[in-house]
């Protein structure tokens, strides 16, 4: 008798365990994918992305926001909802997280994606997280059906973000680069992330830099008779730029391939140029006694360099770029005519906004 029942308890228990291995909800070994009779979901991707919400960067912060990107798949035979207004949640032990609105238009980060899924088909949803960096949570996924009697299974998977922490030190690239090019066109110093970092062709900025420069001291607008260098001029001014000038950038926005930064900034002004100039005239005609034009703008131009050193050094609004990635490096996007115009006219022409 005692036989009997022990191998009933037996089937019994199998039984069980085989209902529990078909039932309605399926996760895989690394909890990455899960099923259920509605859906389908698996974890595509995630990154770290920063928006002006999450406040000043600091690489040492050790918070963040997730980007998380969903695979969904609706293998029932009706339309299904996914929102993440209570429809996605992230589990930390007891505690429960909402996502985030996360935006930033200049990189691409439109926030929190929403809406149906048609029977058969598969979409990818993206949800951001407020998440404490190399921690793991449990993301899970409650749709919504027409039905309003029918309960959806809730769908659990394993978010690890210590997967994802690589993406957050990348958002040191886009500085690294701009720095880089700062340094090298603008101010003269060498600077080796270059070469790694930066996808531009250093003769094109070059070009642009000096382009904006000849513009503002163009010899010719004070005197036809007026023998002067421009390339030697710039020179001039690089020296005293290397010496006075300072910058400190900032990231505002990152995208994964795409960053938008801003950058604080000294520099030696030259909005008033023509006039430093004309001073500079009349102290010849007044030291020498000559009235002579072409003369005193002559030895004007070729002190160039002391007036130069003689500006004091001025700090202007902060101005931004964007930078975007491609094959490893990163180059400013001359698409936005406007801020890369700016960025030039600060730089290389001491335009100072």
């Amino acid at each position: 008798m005692f036989r009997g029942l022990k191998k009933a308890f037996i089937l019994t228990t199998l039984l069980l365990l085989l209902l529990a291995a078909c039932s309605s909800k399926e996760t895989s070994k690394d909890d990455q994918s899960a099923k259920s009779d509605l859906l389908e979901v698996s974890i595509d991707h995630a990154r770290y992305v920063w928006t002006e919400g999450d406040g000043d960067y600091d690489k040492d912060v050790k918070e963040g926001t997730l980007e998380v990107t969903l695979s969904i798949k609706n293998i029932s035979k009706s339309a299904v909802m996914v929102s993440p207004h209570d429809g996605i949640f992230l589990y930390d032990g007891d505690e429960q997280l909402n996502p985030v609105d996360a935006f930033g238009y200049d990189v691409g980060i439109e926030g929190n994606s929403s809406g149906d899924v048609n029977p058969g088909k598969s979409t990818k949803m993206k949800f951001y997280f407020p998440v404490e960096r190399g921690k793991e949570y449990k993301l899970a996924i409650k749709p919504f059906t027409k039905n309003l009697e029918e309960e959806p299974d809730e769908i659990v998977l394993t978010l690890d973000t210590q997967k994802y922490d690589k993406s957050f030190e990348k958002m040191e690239e886009p500085l690294m680069a701009l720095s880089a090019i700062i340094d090298t066109v603008f101010l003269g110093k060498e600077n080796e992330n270059y070469e790694s970092l930066v996808g531009m062709e250093k003769e094109d900025i070059l070009k642009d830099a000096k382009d904006a420069f000849e513009d503002k001291v163009n010899p010719k607008r004070y005197g036809n008779k007026i023998d002067a260098d421009i390339d030697e001029l710039q020179q001039q001014y690089i020296s005293v730029l290397e010496e006075k000038a300072d910058y400190k950038v900032n990231l505002k926005e990152f995208g994964g391939n795409k960053a938008l930064v801003s950058i604080d900034y000294e520099t030696v002004p030259l909005n008033n140029l023509y006039s430093e100039i004309i001073d500079y005239s009349d102290k010849y005609k007044e030291e020498t006694g000559k009235a002579d034009l072409d003369e005193s703008m002559q030895y004007a131009f070729a002190n160039m360099g002391e007036i130069f050193d003689s500006i004091s050094v001025k700090s202007g609004m902060d101005i931004t770029v964007t930078l975007t990635k491609k094959d490893g490096k990163w180059s400013i996007d001359k698409s936005d005519k406007y801020k890369y115009e700016q960025f030039i006219s600060v730089f290389a022409a001491g335009e100072v906004w």
